[in-house]
């Protein structure tokens, strides 16, 4: 790499190959993060859409659940527990695409995973 100083031209050099594999690797890295933000901003969306549509169907079930099907034989208990599903996977998306946008890859949905298990257990 160059870099112009006073009129002189200095040239910049990685230690050793190892260095330089780290400096492309690092740019390639910038560069994927970069072009998985279309995927990113849908999952950021399906995860915050599907999260309301759980915390609305454990806050009012009954009125919720009735906008779409009709509530013959089902108890509020069990529509909680699609809302209690829903907002799991909502959480999952959004620590997936969470750890996408921090370079974390599959660590990003593993540690919400985590968090969505804390969710279910304590609800």
């Amino acid at each position: 790499k160059m870099a112009a100083s006073k009129g002189r031209r200095i040239v910049v050099l990685p230690a050793n190959a190892n260095a330089a594999r780290l400096a492309d690797e690092s740019l390639s890295r910038e560069k994927a993060i970069a072009q998985s933000l279309p995927a990113r901003r849908t999952a950021y969306f399906t995860g915050f859409y599907i999260a309301a549509v759980g915390v609305a169907l454990v806050t009012f079930p009954s009125k919720t659940f009735a906008l779409l099907f009709a509530l013959a034989n089902i108890t509020n208990e069990w529509i909680r527990v699609l809302g209690v599903l829903c907002l799991t996977f909502g959480t999952y998306y959004v620590g997936s695409a969470w750890g996408d946008a921090r370079g974390m890859g599959a660590r990003g949905f593993y540690f919400a995973t985590v968090v969505g298990r804390v969710l279910i257990f304590s609800s």
